[in-house]
């Protein structure tokens, strides 16, 4: 079966619509499927399809499916001898017409199901999943945003001070040769205003925005951190961590990375990368008050957060090695 890139319109009442899933979160909103695996020495022998999604943790979650053979080739024990090193690999495949490609990084077999002679089903560890979309591989990257937990819950209109104006368009076109007839109907469907922060610095620039209600999980805020090649380029990933450093640090909250999206000019995704969160009991660590260092939530300045951003990442970004700010953050 063709896969569907997932898509969502949200137009609920009350919500944060309109909006599109595709741009405004994280890639793993739906289950993954690949269906053409390459070989590999994890896999046993017979997969024929892993599936991918995420649970009420927002773990990653992943199965293996197949037909077994004389000999299940690749599993290893469900209960290991304490102490034993379980190898970890790396898993590719594409989907069925090879229009998509997938790389699953740091995976292990941890369980089996047999089903009868006919078929088996095997859990999988993975850490990080990586989907490109090999048509758009050539088209130039616009833009990347990196996705977040555990984003600052209280009066979020203080931190961020621009307006964002959203508007989705409909259209119904009609063709009737015979009749000679071609009809378009067009209409607005919903506007909607969301906020964000745009921080411009001599050497990177980037827009914090939060996810709209709707897409992240319900015990969570979540934000992006967008940048742009406009803007001034993509930062590597290391600066990308030192930036969100920074925004945890002045959020109060540790902010969560659950992965990155490349986009091209029109908005399509290039390559989707989800990431495990790292943190245990993540839910309770969302549900928490943040600790700021000052109090955001006092009438200041409409550009404050804005201001601390654009004066504390360029010396963050410079005094990185010297001073160690990753572990002191």
């Amino acid at each position: 079966m063709a896969e569907v890139e997932p898509e969502r319109i949200g137009l609920e009442e009350g919500g944060n619509g309109p909006y599109l899933s595709r741009i405004e979160w994280e890639g793993l909103q739906g289950k993954w499927e690949i269906e053409d695996l390459k070989e590999s020495p994890i896999l046993p022998s017979g997969s024929r399809k892993i599936e991918v999604w995420r649970d009420e943790q927002y773990k990653i979650k992943a199965k293996v499916t197949g037909t077994p053979t004389d000999a299940l080739g690749g599993m290893f024990p469900e209960y290991a001898e304490p102490g034993t090193i379980v190898p970890h690999f790396e898993v590719n495949g594409s989907d069925l017409y090879g229009r998509i490609d997938y790389k699953l990084s740091n995976c292990a077999v941890k369980s089996t199901l047999l089903r009868g002679n006919e078929s088996f089903e095997a859990g999988l560890i993975t850490h990080r999943v990586r989907r490109s979309f090999l048509k758009r591989e050539c088209a130039e990257t616009a833009w990347l945003t990196e996705w977040y937990l555990n984003a600052y819950r209280r009066n979020t209109s203080l931190l961020y001070p621009r307006s964002v104006k959203r508007e989705l368009k409909e259209e119904y076109r009609k063709e009737r040769e015979f009749l000679g007839e071609d009809i378009t109907f067009e209409g607005y469907r919903k506007g909607a205003l969301g906020l964000c922060a745009f921080v411009e610095t001599p050497d990177v620039s980037f827009v914090v925005q939060p996810v709209p209600n709707e897409l992240g999980p319900p015990w969570s805020k979540c934000l992006g951190i967008e940048y742009r090649h406009e803007w001034g380029g993509v930062p590597d990933a290391d600066d990308r961590k030192v930036i969100a450093s920074v925004l945890s640090f002045l959020m109060g909250r540790p902010l969560v990375g659950v992965g990155y999206t490349t986009f091209d000019g029109r908005g399509h995704a290039v390559e989707q990368v989800a990431i495990n969160p790292s943190a245990g009991n993540l839910v309770a660590m969302c549900q928490r008050l943040e600790q700021p260092p000052i109090n955001l939530d006092q009438r200041r300045p409409p550009a404050i957060f804005e201001g601390l951003l654009r004066e504390m990442v360029p010396c963050y970004l410079a005094l990185r090695e010297e001073l160690n700010l990753d572990e002191a953050l």
